[in-house]
């Protein structure tokens, strides 16, 4: 069943455009890699940044899609 705010979406796209919302809002950096979406937590001390957490969010939606069959 789709939703009607988006029903030309999957489930799984709709799952993946809330968690890329939610990681913004959280201030998370969001980078597309080979048509991936990734959210890094970065740490920036002085003029260093260290990639503290890096999330495939494709791969979570489908993960959480999966759960809801």
């Amino acid at each position: 069943m789709m939703e009607k705010g988006h029903p030309e979406l999957t489930r799984q796209e709709r799952i993946l455009a809330m968690l890329v919302e939610e990681y913004r809002v959280a201030e998370y950096d969001l980078v597309e890699r080979e048509g991936e979406t990734y959210a890094r937590m970065v740490a920036n001390v002085g003029r260093k940044s260290w990639v503290i957490d890096e999330l495939n969010l494709h791969t979570l939606a489908g993960q959480i899609d999966r759960g809801l069959r």
